[in-house]
């Protein structure tokens, strides 16, 4: 599949999933859990370095420049300034290293699933490091990280294998 296409594949699955939310309540707080994590180290896992990086990257620009494509419709400047920019700046991070270690490590199941956790801390490392300048580090652990465990697992199950899947079958 020539890149372009792989490029525009991902960022449209990324959009795509994005869109998908749900809201649990926990411990007396709304978590909302969307497709935006499971969608952006899948493109990674999936279409590599080259082109899960330029995807994620359009994601990210195309949501800078003001088009509500974040989760909740957040957009421009204040939801990378907001409570949610370091999870933004984390797929980023988060998605080259998921690519990196796709090309470089074979494509098994644990190898899947082990990068898909290692994509994910980043990302929630992220954004934990983004809140602790605003709540204090236990605070920023309790609310953007804590709340995020359950589903981040169910991710990195789904997302793992669907990678694993589909660079052994189809890509």
């Amino acid at each position: 599949m020539e890149s372009s296409i792989r490029i525009f594949i991902g960022l449209i699955f990324i959009i795509l999933f994005t869109q998908i939310q749900i809201d649990i309540e926990l411990l007396n707080v709304d978590i909302p859990i969307t497709g935006q994590t499971f969608a952006v180290l899948l493109v990674a896992y999936v279409f590599g370095l080259k082109d899960g990086t330029i995807s994620i990257l359009l994601y990210l620009l195309i949501g800078l420049v003001g088009l509500p494509i974040f989760a909740d419709g957040g957009n421009g400047i204040n939801a990378f300034k907001g409570n949610s920019g370091g999870y933004l700046i984390g797929f980023l991070f988060g998605g080259i290293i998921t690519a990196l270690l796709s090309e470089k490590w074979s494509n098994t199941i644990s190898n899947a699933l082990i990068t898909a956790l290692l994509g994910t801390l980043i990302i929630l490392l992220c954004g934990v490091t983004r809140l602790a300048f605003s709540l204090g580090i236990s605070d920023a652990i309790l609310y953007g990280f804590n709340p995020f465990v359950l589903g981040g697992l169910v991710k990195i199950l789904l997302g793992g294998t669907t990678g694993w899947l589909l660079k052994k079958y189809v890509i």
